[in-house]
């Protein structure tokens, strides 16, 4: 009896885990969502001005808050996952190279912020 009574309160121990877990990764992607969201905006105020060394810099900063949360958003949505990883790459190289591409940038950054606005509602 003593069994199958902590089976049974393991099981149900379980199950709520996954429960509480299910609903915190709508918050997570979220939460990352809007956070990125604001380095992205410092990003671009970067690229207008045309600062590169703070633009790669904040672009960097931007993949680091993606990675926190972006195994969460491939889960829930592959195709959401794959359109955000276009514009960020875009995002990523063309703060790296010796001479930035602002309109490019500028519209993976454009494209990006209307994804994670998605995210955000």
């Amino acid at each position: 009896m003593i069994k199958r009574m902590t089976l049974v309160l393991t099981a149900v121990l379980a199950l709520a885990l996954l429960v509480v877990g299910c609903g915190s990764t709508s918050q997570d992607i979220k939460g990352g969502a809007t956070k990125m969201k604001v380095t992205l905006a410092e990003v671009k105020k970067a690229v207008e001005a045309g600062d590169q060394a703070t633009a790669k810099a904040k672009a960097d900063a931007l993949e680091e808050d993606w990675g926190k949360f972006e195994d969460a958003v491939k889960a829930k949505d592959k195709a959401m996952y794959a359109d955000i990883e276009e514009p960020l790459a875009v995002i990523g190289a063309g703060t790296k190279k010796a001479q930035m591409d602002q309109k490019a940038i500028l519209d993976g950054i454009a494209k990006l912020d209307g994804l994670l606005d998605s995210l955000v509602k």
